[in-house]
């Protein structure tokens, strides 16, 4: 419980104003969360916003430009294609275990297995 409640103020920190949860346990995790993080803030001061613009005025360059990569570095043919084909298989194995299985999906595994 207390590795989750470490692990999971990450969405919230990530200027996440929604986080979808497996258990009530989980859910009681994440309004605690967020009542300790002003999301509004998180999403202002990291990513949404130019500086001293309105709620409305989105920077859409911050918005899509990745946060790991800097605005010179580019990827090559194969990095692009492993990402997205770990996103797909985390995609689908999400929709696997929910769907067929009805089970929570907090550990999907990723292409190499990793939950």
């Amino acid at each position: 419980m207390g590795a989750m409640i470490k692990a999971k103020i990450g969405h919230p920190n990530a200027a996440a104003n929604t986080a979808w949860v497996p258990s009530p346990t989980a859910g009681t995790i994440h309004a605690l969360h967020y009542h300790q993080v002003n999301v509004d803030d998180k999403q202002a001061k990291e990513c949404l916003l130019t500086e001293g613009a309105e709620r409305t005025d989105f920077d859409i360059e911050k918005l899509i430009q990745p946060p790991y990569l800097d605005a010179d570095t580019q990827l090559s043919k194969e990095e692009i294609e492993a990402e997205l084909k770990n996103n797909v298989q985390g995609l689908l194995g999400y929709v696997v275990r929910w769907i067929q299985l009805g089970m929570g999906c907090s550990k999907v595994p990723n292409i190499n297995g990793i939950g």
